[in-house]
């Protein structure tokens, strides 16, 4: 599990990983524990040493990614929400159990996905 903070409570949240994932993440953390991060250190830093990865950074980060691979297409106000949102749909319209996709997002509710109602093959399933 991966456990996330944020300056709100309601941003506190424990995600299941499935394993390819938790792999994934154990391989970072040890090949982080090389360099100089301490084992209470954020996974993710900002641009100033220690500081957290702000969401404008992480906004940067998956805009830069979308440019390199999406050439060709309009990226205007595409960012993190927007993978975020296009892997709860992909998931929802191959027939995940709502159940499931909340736990692998981390909402507290299941309704917080019913906007993406027109991105779905079939009704929202509330």
């Amino acid at each position: 599990a991966l456990a996330l903070s944020g300056s709100r409570p309601v941003q506190a949240r424990c995600l299941a990983l499935d394993v390819r994932t938790g792999a994934a993440l154990h391989d970072w953390l040890e090949l982080r524990s090389i360099g100089n991060a301490a084992a209470g250190d954020r996974l993710l830093i900002g641009a100033a040493k220690g500081s957290a990865l702000s969401s404008k950074g992480l906004y940067k980060i998956c805009r830069a990614h979308m440019a390199k691979s999406l050439l060709g297409v309009e990226i205007d106000q595409m960012g993190p929400n927007t993978l975020r949102n296009t892997c709860i749909a992909r998931w929802l319209n191959v027939g995940m159990p709502l159940q499931e996709v909340q736990r692998h997002c981390g909402f507290k509710d299941a309704s917080v996905m019913s906007r993406l109602g027109a991105h779905l093959h079939s009704p929202f399933p509330l």
